[in-house]
Protein backbone atom coordinates (compact mmCIF):
# COMPACT_ATOMS: atom_id res chain seq x y z
CA UNK A 1 0.00 0.00 0.00
CA UNK A 2 1.21 3.49 -0.82
CA UNK A 3 2.35 5.60 2.15
CA UNK A 4 0.55 8.94 1.80
CA UNK A 5 2.43 10.51 4.72
CA UNK A 6 5.68 10.38 2.74
CA UNK A 7 4.21 12.09 -0.30
CA UNK A 8 6.08 15.38 -0.88
CA UNK A 9 3.20 17.04 -2.77
CA UNK A 10 0.21 16.41 -0.51
CA UNK A 11 -0.20 18.63 2.54
CA UNK A 12 -0.93 16.97 5.91
CA UNK A 13 -4.61 17.97 5.86
CA UNK A 14 -4.96 16.55 2.32
CA UNK A 15 -3.49 13.25 3.50
CA UNK A 16 -5.97 13.21 6.41
CA UNK A 17 -8.90 13.87 4.09
CA UNK A 18 -7.90 11.13 1.65
CA UNK A 19 -7.24 8.59 4.39
CA UNK A 20 -10.60 9.28 6.03
CA UNK A 21 -12.45 9.22 2.71
CA UNK A 22 -10.94 5.97 1.48
CA UNK A 23 -11.46 4.28 4.86
CA UNK A 24 -15.23 4.43 4.30
CA UNK A 25 -17.00 1.53 2.55
CA UNK A 26 -18.88 3.90 0.22
CA UNK A 27 -15.55 5.25 -1.08
CA UNK A 28 -14.06 1.90 -2.12
CA UNK A 29 -15.13 2.25 -5.76
CA UNK A 30 -13.57 5.72 -6.09
CA UNK A 31 -10.14 6.63 -7.38
CA UNK A 32 -8.13 9.84 -7.46
CA UNK A 33 -7.57 11.32 -10.91
CA UNK A 34 -6.66 14.66 -12.48
CA UNK A 35 -3.88 17.06 -11.62
CA UNK A 36 -3.55 16.03 -7.99
CA UNK A 37 -3.06 12.37 -8.90
CA UNK A 38 -0.55 13.23 -11.63
CA UNK A 39 1.42 15.57 -9.40
CA UNK A 40 1.30 13.54 -6.19
CA UNK A 41 2.02 10.12 -7.67
CA UNK A 42 3.86 10.66 -10.95
CA UNK A 43 5.39 14.03 -11.79
CA UNK A 44 5.70 15.98 -8.53
CA UNK A 45 5.52 19.14 -10.60
CA UNK A 46 3.11 21.27 -8.55
CA UNK A 47 1.01 21.62 -5.43
CA UNK A 48 -2.67 20.88 -5.71
CA UNK A 49 -5.62 22.21 -3.79
CA UNK A 50 -8.43 19.98 -4.98
CA UNK A 51 -9.25 16.33 -5.51
CA UNK A 52 -10.79 14.86 -8.63
CA UNK A 53 -12.50 11.67 -7.55
CA UNK A 54 -14.21 9.29 -9.95
CA UNK A 55 -16.10 6.03 -9.64
CA UNK A 56 -17.00 3.47 -12.28
CA UNK A 57 -20.05 2.54 -10.18
CA UNK A 58 -23.22 4.44 -9.42
CA UNK A 59 -23.21 6.28 -6.11
CA UNK A 60 -25.37 8.60 -4.09
CA UNK A 61 -24.01 12.12 -4.45
CA UNK A 62 -25.83 13.13 -1.26
CA UNK A 63 -24.02 10.37 0.67
CA UNK A 64 -20.65 11.48 -0.71
CA UNK A 65 -21.45 15.11 0.10
CA UNK A 66 -22.43 14.12 3.65
CA UNK A 67 -19.22 12.12 4.02
CA UNK A 68 -17.06 15.08 2.97
CA UNK A 69 -19.04 17.38 5.25
CA UNK A 70 -18.37 15.02 8.17
CA UNK A 71 -14.68 14.74 7.26
CA UNK A 72 -14.32 18.53 6.99
CA UNK A 73 -16.09 19.12 10.30
CA UNK A 74 -13.95 16.46 11.96
CA UNK A 75 -10.86 18.32 10.79
CA UNK A 76 -12.20 21.73 11.82
CA UNK A 77 -13.14 22.81 8.29
CA UNK A 78 -16.27 24.46 6.93
CA UNK A 79 -18.08 24.54 3.63
CA UNK A 80 -17.10 27.75 1.88
CA UNK A 81 -19.18 27.59 -1.30
CA UNK A 82 -22.88 27.01 -1.86
CA UNK A 83 -22.50 26.16 -5.54
CA UNK A 84 -19.56 23.74 -5.18
CA UNK A 85 -18.69 21.12 -2.63
CA UNK A 86 -15.73 23.14 -1.45
CA UNK A 87 -14.45 22.93 2.11
CA UNK A 88 -11.64 24.80 3.86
Amino acid sequence: MYNLEKNPILLPHQVSILKRFFSEPIAQSFFLTGGTALSAFYFGHRESRDFDLFSMEEFSSSQIEALFRDIAQGLGGNRCSKSWNKYV
